[in-house]
């Protein structure tokens, strides 16, 4: 898990010779923050950040890695304050690429129409000043979740769809992340089957990366879990998964992680009710 998380904190060859944001660009307290974030440390990861550096070019890279804290623990109005700050910020110190990236996310987490067509315009602003060019998954991912949260689950999910086929192959972070998020919007399309598989597939990937108790592993588990639910045949092995992660999770983790099998816990002795009075 630390190696795996470290790895993904530490900059490519091809992040050392390109603008874009990225470990080889950020200052390093920030890179320390974000290995612990993906290490699911995010009382730790606050603390390395907590007080705004002095060079105003830094300030950006803080509240992008904060952002990503918040999202972590579920707290995604918080995320979205510190996403424009860090789009801003950046804008402000002529870092373009920074502020594309960081409104890429803050578009991700847009549930409007109107919403999604200010960030859209914001990050397609930014990446003329920068004449970089986006690369189509990433949008389509920013995009879907965007739809996702408006509701329009039909177009999300076939987005979700063409962000997997790019990826197909890809063993990295980024393709469990879209195997996940593909998983989580067939479950609101109460597509269970598919949902299984595609959340399967990301905690395989997430298990090889990071291990078994990280979070993100945890988290795609559990979404297999909530897939088993309505089956009595399946039901019983959502009930184990459950049980599991809640014995792993500890005092450090994400309260969005603590809560969410607890709820599912609450579901399956609603389910059990139910079939006895049947």
């Amino acid at each position: 898990t630390l190696a795996a998380s470290a790895t993904d904190a530490l900059p490519t060859a091809e992040q050392c010779a390109s603008s874009l944001p990225s470990p080889a660009s950020a200052p390093l307290p920030v890179v320390k923050a974000d290995l612990r974030r993906l290490l699911g440390l995010l009382d730790e990861a606050d603390e390395l950040i907590a007080v705004p550096g002095d060079d105003p070019a830094q300030r950006g890279y803080q509240s992008l890695v904060r952002a990503h804290t918040a999202a972590d623990r579920g707290d995604l109005l918080l995320a979205r304050r510190l996403l424009e700050a860090a789009a801003f910020e950046a804008q402000a110190n002529h870092q373009p690429e920074l502020a594309a990236a960081a409104a890429l996310q803050r578009l991700a987490m847009a549930c409007a129409t109107s919403e999604r067509a200010l960030w859209t315009g914001y990050v397609d602003a930014q990446l003329h000043l920068a004449d970089k060019a986006l690369a189509q998954p990433e949008y389509q991912a920013a995009l879907a979740q965007s739809l996702a949260c408006e509701g329009k689950t039909a177009e999300a999910v076939k987005l979700r769809q063409q962000v997997v086929r790019a990826l197909r192959g890809d063993e990295s972070a980024a393709g469990a992340a879209a195997a996940l998020e593909l998983a989580r919007a067939l479950l609101a399309q109460g597509e269970l089957v598919e949902v299984a598989t595609a959340a399967h597939n990301a905690a395989t990937t997430y298990t090889q990366l990071y291990g078994a108790r990280h979070p993100l592993t945890q988290t795609a588990r559990l979404t297999v879990a909530e897939a088993q639910l309505s089956s009595p045949i399946s039901s019983g092995e959502a009930e184990k998964t459950v049980a599991e992660v809640l014995a792993g999770v500890g005092d450090r983790s994400p309260d969005a992680l603590r809560a969410r099998p607890l709820l599912l816990q609450g579901q399956l002795a609603a389910a059990h009710r139910q079939r006895d009075e049947a």
